[in-house]
């Protein structure tokens, strides 16, 4: 049963209009023990049946009608043990109607319990639906920086070509330049050799012309003392 079927109460089932295919429980005591059994009530109806026509022919043989009266006293028996029966299977009636209501209430118990599982799950779905767009929004700022950083790491990477470049450049003209400045050294250092060599033969020469300027002088003085003589 899942809780929901509507109960039927026994007054409101159909009267049964025969005896036949009917059951019912009962017991009986077996080597001491009560033992559960099932009863036919065609039995007690056939019991019933033949007490009937017992008592209708009560004109026939004496063994007949004590033969009646002894099936009859066995239908009595049987139905007494019938009515205990029935009184047995109202008390596991009742006891199995209590366990139902305790089931019953335990399972609102149960479906309340859920119901607020549930809630706190969609509070927590609400929750996760929140952070999961928090975090795509996220990632789409990083994205969007990435790009931004594969785009300006592009611009540098073209700088960096640029500078590496403009520094090749730079260097070949600064090996030039070297290059140039170590003529000019050498030539400055050839000029400068030449400048002292050309220094020194304008010292002999100042020495020369001194010597000149001397021999000159002796020559006009014995020139003079030639014609004064």
């Amino acid at each position: 049963m899942t809780g929901q079927e509507q109960r039927i109460k026994i007054s409101e089932l159909p009267t049964s209009v025969s005896f036949s295919g009917l059951w019912t429980l009962g017991y009986q005591i077996v080597d001491g023990k009560k033992t559960s059994v099932k009863v036919s009530l065609d039995e007690i109806e056939k019991a019933y049946e033949d007490a009937v026509a017992a008592a209708s022919a009560a004109g026939k043989a004496a063994t007949n009608a004590l033969s009646a009266a002894a099936r009859a006293d066995s239908a009595a028996s049987k139905a007494e043990e019938i009515n205990v029966a029935i009184s047995e299977a109202e008390g596991k009636r009742i006891e199995a109607e209590t366990a139902r209501k305790e089931a019953e209430a335990e399972r609102v118990q149960i479906e309340n319990l859920r119901q607020e599982t549930e809630k706190l799950r969609e509070a927590n779905e609400i929750q996760r639906i929140a952070d999961e767009n928090t975090r795509i929004s996220k990632e789409n700022e990083r994205h969007a920086a990435e790009s931004l950083r594969i785009e300006e790491e592009a611009k540098r990477f073209t700088a960096e070509a640029a500078r590496s470049e403009a520094e090749q450049a730079r260097f070949t003209e600064e090996t030039k330049r070297a290059g140039n400045e170590a003529k000019r050294i050498a030539s400055e250092t050839l000029r400068n050799q030449s400048e002292m060599k050309r220094q020194e033969a304008e010292t002999l020469r100042g020495q020369a012309e001194l010597e000149r300027i001397t021999q000159e002088t002796d020559r006009d003085t014995a020139e003079q003392e030639r014609i004064s003589k």
